[in-house]
């Protein structure tokens, strides 16, 4: 509530009096000291610089720091301002507003209001000892001086408002102030009453004139106790990762709310939960921390941030043999993060190009197992081989292995022909030993490995291999093949390769009747992989024994025909 002395007639006619009486009585310099051309001046011109009030002012905040700078609140209490505003001989107003007050652990104290639109503070120390223990001294320094002279003037400026006056130039002299000494109750932790009281001259231009007055400022405080100033938790996320972070207690839920409040004191526990392909890489601004979880005691506002990390599928390893004779594997081998969805794949591509260029993709296996295994089979010649791994909780792909060669050779293949036939028959030597990648191509004049239009047959391989006697050939067909056998007699003369004749007949016989007979086979071989087969050849057209006995197998009887098998 707000009471004026006088109304707005009355007052213009009071404020043109004293200008009267002032330019009557007294001199004009001390009428009309040099102000400023606007606003407020809290210093006279007759007082030491920076002694802008009595002595028994102190400024006791320079010690101490600034209000609660790196402290936490110990007590907040509520105030309620009653002041009053005077200026002698001219107006009088009453006015009400309210605060706060906080004391500090490090014993600083400080009260705040706003009066008038101006925002003004005091400031203290709270005694832990001695004399004065229990007790907080209230200091008003220059700054809070300043405030004061701030609201005062305002505050003259809306009265005078008010009563039509117009006033500018207005300055403030402090002659008095009083600030008190609070007491607090040991039974209700709530200070006494208290009163600020301020003293001095104002002097304004009041309707192009200048005047000096007096004025009082009297402000009585009355404490209540506050609710616990709230403290203010914010959890801030960094990273390339992404997680959310609740908080017990408080509600923060960070996602979307990443900072709560709560009365000073508060033991509050952050958990972290990392996002599907991320991982929790720390914590920091904690007062302890492990693992998901962070703890801290919030004596003040705090900050506290975490980092999550997005998980980087590592490299696989690949491994296959540098060389091969057609059939190899190709091992990939796989650990972070662990597979564990049917998403999982491997993936191999294949270059027969380099190491680093003409890859493409030919094998895809869904599978969570490591290492992962590919067979393959391929032809003579150099090949890269590289794999990456499509990991399913990730939804993303591993970094390409490295590169791989293997070399893919012919393999060392032959066959061991053992002639056990019998020396007393005409039929005494195979003549004919010939091998094609088709049945077909047996029964053609090409030979795999013999040259059939030498002048000299004796001397070929697989022409002449008498009864008793073996020899080895080396394949060179693959893996499978056919075999062409020709039996027949063991041509002392070389007639027959320097004759007109087709160079099958020379794999026949005659009887006793001189009948001729032509004895061959065809074998085919499938699965070759490698080594030397013996085969052997036993028995006795007469009785129908005549056969090849392969290294392992059954035998297969040979084909007696009038007829030459060549077309």
């Amino acid at each position: 509530m707000k009471e004026k002395s006088f109304g707005p007639a009355k007052a213009v006619v009071r404020w043109m009096v004293s200008l009267i009486i002032l330019f009557l009585f007294l001199p004009v310099s001390t009428v009309c000291p040099q102000w400023a051309a606007a606003g407020v001046s809290v210093q006279d011109d007759s007082m030491a610089a920076g002694d802008m009030f009595p002595g028994e002012m102190v400024d006791a905040a320079s010690a101490y720091g600034a209000p609660g700078s790196g402290a936490a609140v110990k007590h907040r209490w509520n105030a309620v301002y009653s002041s009053k505003f005077t200026v002698s001989g001219l107006v009088s107003e009453t006015d009400t507003t309210t605060g706060d007050c906080t004391l500090y652990d490090d014993g600083t104290f400080n009260c705040y209001e706003d009066e008038h639109g101006i925002d003004r503070n005091y400031t203290g120390t709270y005694a832990y000892s001695g004399a004065t223990a229990g007790k907080i001294q209230c200091f008003l320094d220059a700054d809070g001086l300043q405030e004061y002279s701030n609201m005062l003037t305002r505050w003259a400026e809306e009265l005078a408002g008010k009563e039509g006056v117009v006033i500018s130039n207005i300055a403030l002299r402090f002659t008095s102030v009083k600030t008190p000494t609070l007491k607090i109750s040991k039974k209700t932790g709530i200070p006494g009453n208290a009163k600020v009281t301020l003293k001095g001259t104002i002097s304004a231009t009041v309707n192009g004139a200048y005047i000096t007055k007096k004025f009082s400022f009297a402000s009585q405080i009355t404490f209540d106790q506050a609710p616990p100033q709230q403290v203010t938790l914010s959890v801030q996320k960094s990273g390339n990762g992404s997680g959310t972070v609740t908080s017990s207690p408080m509600g923060i839920n960070c996602g979307l709310t990443c900072s709560g409040t709560c009365n000073p004191g508060t033991l509050v526990t952050l958990t972290a939960t990392t996002a599907s392909g991320s991982t929790l890489s720390g914590w920091s601004g904690c007062d302890s921390a492990g693992g998901n979880t962070c703890t801290v005691t919030l004596n003040q506002s705090r900050t506290v941030t975490v980092t999550f990390q997005a998980i980087q599928a590592q490299t696989p390893a690949i491994s296959a043999p540098s060389t091969s004779t057609g059939s190899f594997s190709v091992s990939v081998s796989y650990s972070w993060p662990p597979l564990s969805s049917n998403m999982d794949r491997y993936e191999l591509e294949e270059s027969t190009t380099s190491s680093s260029s003409g890859f493409r993709n030919i094998q895809t296996v869904y599978a969570n197992v490591s290492p992962y295994v590919f067979s393959l089979t391929r032809q003579p010649g150099t090949y890269y081989y590289r794999a990456r791994v499509l990991v399913g909780m990730l939804h993303d792909y591993s970094p390409y292995s490295s590169a791989v060669r293997v070399v893919v050779t012919a393999p060392i293949r032959s066959i061991t022909i053992q002639n056990n036939t019998s020396t007393s028959l005409n039929l005494r030597e195979i003549v004919q030993f010939k091998v094609a990648l088709t049945e077909a191509g047996v029964f053609s004049k090409t030979d795999l490995l013999t040259d059939d239009s030498a002048s000299s047959c004796r001397s070929l391989p697989g022409e002449s291999i008498p009864s008793g006697s073996s020899e080895t050939f080396q394949i060179t067909a693959g893996n499978d093949y056919w075999v062409f056998i020709g039996l027949g007699l063991w041509d002392m003369n070389n007639f027959l390769c320097s004759s007109s004749s087709p160079w099958f007949k020379r794999t026949y016989f005659t009887d006793t009747s001189y009948n001729i007979h032509y004895v061959w086979r065809t074998i085919r071989v499938q699965g070759h992989t490698g080594g030397n087969m013996v085969w052997t050849i036993s028995g006795s057209y007469l009785n129908g024994t005549l056969a090849v006995y392969p290294q392992g197998g059954s035998p297969i009887y040979f084909n007696v025909t009038p007829n030459n098998p060549i077309p």
